[in-house]
């Protein structure tokens, strides 16, 4: 590329490149800085974020952009990767539990192993559309499990539609364990596909108090579904430190975040 000019503004496609080498760089870019750097307004940034993005080669967020997370779309897969984080989690998530309480448990991983690690002998009343979930109780007999049927989202291994939506509407729990795509204090609690944002709210709605579990990677970022505000959330269960930016943002707006 020949030499610029002096105040000559960047082309569409160097603009691309330049976000992307940032990136690289500093694993997060924010739409604002990126415009006072290029010259150029933060609606024509977002539009160039919002390309990347439809590319796969960024992934978008509350206020700019990360590195498209690497994650399978195969269940089995995403139950090998940071095992120890999501037991971690699982655990501390699982020490809000009370004997004879009723639960509702999310799909995604993480859920899982929470449910995986749910003591065989304290008595609880489980509601869930996850098939990974409802397996792990299957030995643990004072455990009363209600599986939520529908149709089957395979790369969550769950039941979603309009028939999980109304059994969730019918049933009532103390406590609900959300997985999340993204929680952010501004944009909320956010996931990428539709249905599963359904399911969510009518979870929400039917517990007394909501249990949310994100690891390190899924705060500060946001998905195109909200499931709700982060005034909703009682207790968020993550991997993430206490000095994170993020974690005192939401504790900030009242949310009692528990680390591991």
């Amino acid at each position: 590329m020949g030499r610029r000019k002096a105040g000559e503004l960047m082309t569409i496609d160097e603009r691309k490149s330049e976000i992307l080498r940032v990136l690289n760089e500093d694993s997060t870019v924010r739409a604002g800085e990126l415009a006072a750097r290029f010259g150029v307004s933060e609606d024509t940034v977002r539009r160039d974020l919002r390309s990347l993005a439809d590319a796969g080669l960024i992934r978008r967020v509350y206020g700019g952009a990360v590195a498209p997370a690497q994650t399978s779309q195969i269940f089995a897969d995403r139950l090998q990767e940071s095992v120890a984080a999501k037991s971690g989690i699982a655990k501390a998530a699982a020490s809000l539990i009370r004997p004879g309480q009723t639960i509702s448990l999310d799909s995604g991983t993480t859920v899982a192993s929470l449910a995986a690690c749910l003591p065989s002998d304290v008595p609880l009343t489980v509601f869930t559309h996850s098939l990974p979930a409802a397996m792990a109780l299957v030995e643990k007999p004072l455990i009363d499990v209600v599986v939520l049927g529908g149709k089957l989202l395979a790369k969550s291994a769950a039941m979603v539609g309009p028939e999980v939506v109304a059994g969730y509407a019918r049933c009532r729990a103390d406590l609900c364990f959300l997985g999340v795509t993204s929680v952010d204090p501004e944009a909320g609690i956010t996931v990428y596909d539709y249905e599963n944002a359904e399911v969510k709210r009518a979870m929400m709605a039917s517990a007394q108090k909501l249990v949310v579990l994100a690891a390190a990677d899924k705060l500060g970022t946001s998905a195109p579904f909200v499931v709700g505000p982060t005034t909703s959330i009682d207790w968020l269960v993550t991997d993430a430190g206490r000095d994170s930016l993020h974690v005192e943002e939401l504790e900030a707006r009242g949310v009692e975040v528990i680390t591991v």
